[in-house]
């Protein structure tokens, strides 16, 4: 009986140990639209051109960031008059109370969905313009679970200059903001991650 009830233990454990095992893409989607005038993200929302299809799309795969579309190591100055949407699935591997940040030049906002579902994505960070690394104001606690997809969107307008934009984040509590990485996204073209 002792054996049997520590098989059952110990299955529970592995079990909560992989409930935050979830493939990824470690990749995000990008669109972008080119000629569009403004600093604010509704310039970019409000834009004819937003309404219809991007004038390209490619993938993130540094992690949640945009610095470049081309080279995303060094180059700040690399477009103007332009808005994207980055988008996909942001997958925890461990469940808490996490708080997002921005760090964009010019202007971002990050929503998150309550799950995989688009339709139910908020707003939760907006920011105007930091220095390249220096994070926002915080976002409000959002608690996700461990495994589970959310689906999260980033609206970044540029109008010149500086080009850039960094989602970091945090558990609730924790000293500093680090750059959500590339292992904790999936891009939203391979589907929902744990689905089959």
């Amino acid at each position: 009986m002792k054996i049997a009830m520590m098989s059952v233990a110990a299955f529970a454990v592995i079990g909560l140990a992989n409930a935050g095992e979830v493939k990824v893409s470690k990749s995000l989607n990008r669109d972008y639209w080119t000629g569009i005038k403004g600093v604010q993200v509704k310039d970019l929302t409000s834009s004819e051109k937003f309404k219809g299809k991007p004038d390209g799309s490619d993938e993130v795969k540094a992690g949640f960031k945009a610095v470049s579309w081309k080279d995303a190591k060094k180059d700040q100055r690399w477009g103007g008059n332009f808005g994207e949407k980055i988008y996909g699935y942001l997958v925890p591997k461990e469940s808490g109370s996490y708080v997002f940040a921005l760090s964009n030049d010019d202007a971002a906002e990050l929503f998150i969905s309550t799950d995989a579902d688009p339709k139910n994505k908020k707003s939760i960070v907006k920011n105007r313009i930091t220095s390249y690394g220096k994070w926002s104001k915080a976002s409000k606690p959002v608690t996700l679970e461990a495994g589970k997809p959310y689906y999260v969107e980033l609206l970044h307008k540029e109008e010149g200059g500086n080009t850039y934009v960094l989602v970091g984040w945090k558990k609730d509590g924790d000293k500093d903001f680090k750059l959500v990485g590339a292992e904790y996204l999936s891009s939203f073209s391979g589907g929902v991650p744990g689905k089959k």
